[in-house]
């Protein structure tokens, strides 16, 4: 710098960085100010090793939505194959509610969240797959979600929504698990918020090519695939069954008396060989004195009963 000052004087000058948010103004001064040696800081060494240079932080840049969804684009992109395989195992949604609610009773899917659509406003009813039917396939889920049909007037039908930006997808981390919760806020979550609610239609695009929507089941089994006894409890919740032997299933003495028990066996395969899973072959009750049986019998596959009165 060019300044010329006389020796013995020394100059009054200032020199910092100003910053100012919403409610505070702060002042940040720079560490020759005020000396005789600001003059020559274009020769001097700054914070950086640089001659003439010195680098303050000024405060936090915050990412756009549209750069968070990006990152998060071309951070999860790597991982699409391998989910890929995953996802096409996972069950899939019923095409109407009223199916959801009646595998619902037996631990398949379960009630969520409400959300209004981007498209209409209209709120929808959202199901997760839980945490028993989403185990073999953890730490992955399931997301449904149902919104009235208004061209079934007639009737109170809920179709699964299945166009873009309103759709539920496939997640990589199941909600209803405590230790992925957090991963599905960040990674499920946030990256729609970001991707669909915050930005243009593009990068909605790019979040369900990462999470799909999936196809929906017009006739859904009311038990998902494991081949062993379901029981709804007397308390409306879904049980899976798998023990061999028998058991007492419901025991009560007041106002009466009564005690209902079941055998269970292994079940037969098509080439005679036994598997793991398990049926109800046989009930027994009983009323005070008043007792009924029924079985299967293994020779002709024909169910006895038996009553005997009191």
């Amino acid at each position: 710098m060019n300044w010329k000052v006389p020796v013995p004087l020394t100059p009054t000058i200032d020199v910092g960085v100003t910053t100012t948010d919403d409610s505070t103004t702060q002042c940040k001064d720079f560490v020759l100010s005020r000396t005789k040696a600001v003059l020559d800081m274009d020769q001097i060494q700054g914070n950086i090793g640089t001659e003439g240079a010195w680098v303050y932080k000024l405060g936090e840049m915050t990412a756009s939505a549209e750069q968070a969804c990006l990152n998060w684009y071309y951070k999860n992109d790597g991982l699409n194959d391998q989910r890929k395989k995953v996802f096409g195992l996972l069950p899939k949604c019923p095409c109407v509610q009223s199916y959801t609610n009646r595998m619902e009773a037996f631990g398949i899917w379960a009630f969520d969240t409400y959300r209004n659509g981007l498209q209409d406003g209209k709120r929808m009813s959202c199901y997760h797959l839980t945490r028993a039917a989403s185990q073999s396939f953890y730490p992955f889920g399931k997301e449904c979600c149902y919104k009235y049909d208004r061209s079934e007037p007639s009737n109170e039908i809920y179709l699964l929504v299945q166009d873009k930006p309103d759709a539920a997808t496939l997640t990589a981390y199941n909600p209803f698990f405590p230790e992925t919760y957090r991963h599905y806020v960040q990674e499920d979550k946030m990256a729609y918020d970001d991707c669909c609610l915050k930005s243009n239609s593009l990068l909605c695009d790019k979040f369900y090519e990462l999470r799909p929507v999936g196809d929906c089941e017009s006739d859904p089994p009311f038990v998902f695939a494991w081949l062993c006894c379901d029981i709804v409890t007397l308390d409306e919740r879904g049980y899976t069954f798998n023990g061999w032997g028998e058991y007492t299933m419901v025991t009560a003495s007041s106002p009466v008396a009564f005690t209902l028990q079941a055998r269970t066996d292994l079940v037969e395969t098509e080439s005679g060989k036994l598997s793991n899973a398990t049926v109800f072959t046989a009930f027994g009750a009983e009323e005070n004195p008043t007792r009924v049986f029924f079985g299967l019998d293994p020779n002709t596959k024909n169910c006895n009963n038996t009553y005997y009165p009191s």
